[in-house]
């Protein structure tokens, strides 16, 4: 059906170029055939797709990172040398490689870890400690830092060290240790296996005790390459899942004081922290080809991502303040 209007309404403009108002119609129903159309289509493309196209975009490696950045996190990368716990401390023993998995810090396999190992035959895994403290304990421990581990052990030890003359004229000196948990005495393989650390660690430990007493632990290999290092191809592997994130998910900062904060600051959700996002982490590399070289602690995620990131943070209740409120 035409649409058109009186002859008296028209103007005199209208009258003089007919051509201009067929077109003008033209226009008018391609505008609402396209719109419609176009309505109807976004309202019924399912949620799902969405995320698919999203998750599609973030197959190239890397998508977020420039030849810029790829400098100056390389930079930093040969300043600072991560070495990975999970690497480096291995147990001796054969029934405890699968300690290896604690290190996800996930409470159920935890537990069910310690029904099924035999540390000795008191079953000092089993009948003397509480499997949630001990979970607990061992989330905290592999959380520090490596040197910040090597101080709590230095100080456990010497708390628990005996000294006992074993010859006449106090000539030999044997240490013994009492090791235990939360009051209760335990075998030193639970002990082991509560903190996810090896029989080559501790015994280093002892020896830089007796030697040089509770002076820091310096590794031999510092400043070198170690072969238990992260590779570079991991941290930027990390640095770009971490990065697609943020862009997808991240705040930029309100109110920042850029006198005061030389860096722009982007805000991951208030829901997540450093462990969740360590498992979103693990679950996308889950079907990885190189998950072998991929596959970190979490203590070495954080310092992966407080090194080479420091513009991501964690939202916080005051966040959302400017400078001059937060000061208030």
């Amino acid at each position: 059906m035409e649409n058109s209007t009186h002859p008296l309404l028209n103007s005199i403009f209208s009258e003089t170029h007919q051509e201009l108002q067929t077109l003008q119609n033209d226009f008018l129903n391609l505008q609402i055939h396209f719109v419609n159309t176009n309505y109807e289509n976004s309202q019924s493309k399912d949620y799902n797709e969405i995320l698919e196209e999203d998750e599609n975009d973030e197959s190239n490696e890397l998508l977020f990172i420039s030849e810029y950045q790829l400098q100056k996190y390389h930079q930093i990368y040969n300043n600072n040398k991560i070495v990975d716990n999970l690497k480096e401390n291995n147990l001796n023993n054969n029934e405890f490689e699968k300690l290896k998995t604690t290190i996800n810090n996930n409470e159920e396999t935890f537990i069910k870890q310690i029904s099924e190992t035999n540390c000795c035959q008191n079953n000092c895994l089993k009948e003397k400690i509480n499997s949630k403290k001990a979970y607990l304990r061992n989330f905290n421990f592999q959380s520090l830092s490596k040197s910040n581990q090597d101080s709590f052990l230095m100080g456990y030890f010497i708390g628990i060290s005996n000294l006992k003359n074993t010859s006449k004229g106090n000539k030999r000196i044997r240490i013994s240790y009492n090791y235990s948990f939360d009051s209760e005495k335990i075998c030193l393989q639970a002990f082991k296996f509560i903190y996810g650390i090896g029989s080559t660690r501790i015994e280093n430990i002892k020896t830089h005790l007796f030697q040089e007493d509770i002076k820091a632990r310096i590794h031999k290999s510092a400043r070198k390459s170690s072969y238990t290092a992260i590779p570079f191809f991991t941290v930027i592997r990390i640095i770009n899942f971490i990065l697609s994130y943020a862009n997808k998910w991240g705040l930029a900062s309100p109110g920042q004081h850029f006198k005061r904060e030389k860096i722009e600051i982007t805000f991951l959700l208030a829901i997540e922290n450093y462990t969740s996002l360590y498992r979103k982490y693990l679950d996308a590399i889950d079907q990885d080809k190189n998950i072998d070289k991929l596959y970190i602690c979490l203590s070495s995620f954080k310092t992966i991502f407080k090194n080479f990131l420091p513009e991501i943070k964690f939202l916080t209740p005051r966040s959302d303040l400017c400078y001059f409120c937060k000061v208030m």
